[in-house]
């Protein structure tokens, strides 16, 4: 191993930590400049891209699995899910799967994430950004976009669960905007809703709320 390679795992290891479950974490790649896990809710991807302020798509909650880990996104609320086939996507959803965090000897502090406790492929930031399953590094001296460090997202899991349900709350909202234009449509005579339909006009304040 060469100096500049100690240096590079040194400084990892002392900016870094090692996974721990109940903690929020940024979880980000050497091999992309260590840019950051995300959660791409819209596509349900999961991709990387350089890390955010207050970016809370970025930030993942490690919960204990026996021998293992579940990681849930910090923004929805939903867990990554395994992948078996080769450069597949990895995607999220509301179930917890099992990951498991091993360190890469060699690289001191690097970390392959593996959907089985026998696999040899891992979570990967592939050459467009996609986190997908690839063969995972485990060579000495040299950083791979299989490999990921841990950094503590300074923020605490009761924190984040408020976000997620304000987040829920919002998307439901979406989800439910054209039911509300319909409904609103049969209440209202414009579209700011200002003017009350005259059947409605003519209602008290209670009549309304019923």
């Amino acid at each position: 191993m060469t100096l500049a390679t100690l240096l590079c795992c040194s400084v990892a290891w002392g900016q870094y930590s090692a996974p721990e479950a109940g903690k929020a974490y940024r979880i980000l790649t050497p091999g992309k400049n260590y840019d950051c896990m995300s959660a791409d809710y819209k596509q349900n991807m999961i991709k990387t891209m350089a890390k955010g302020d207050n970016a809370y798509e970025q930030m993942w909650v490690l919960e204990a699995a026996d021998d293992a880990f579940y990681i849930k996104n910090g923004l929805t609320g939903n867990y990554v899910q395994p992948v078996s086939q080769l450069s597949g996507y990895f995607r999220m959803a509301e179930t917890p799967a099992k990951f498991y965090i091993k360190e890469n000897k060699p690289n001191k502090g690097f970390y392959n994430l593996l959907p089985t406790a026998t696999e040899t492929r891992g979570m990967h930031s592939s050459p467009f950004n996609e986190v997908v399953l690839w063969y995972s590094s485990t060579t000495a001296g040299t950083t791979s976009a299989t490999e990921w460090v841990f950094e503590d997202a300074g923020i605490s899991i009761d924190e984040l669960n408020e976000i997620q349900e304000s987040f829920r709350s919002q998307q439901n909202i979406l989800k439910n905007a054209e039911k509300y234009d319909s409904i609103l449509a049969g209440i209202f005579t414009d579209r700011a809703c200002v003017e009350l339909k005259v059947e409605y006009a003519a209602m008290s304040d209670d009549e309304l709320k019923e």
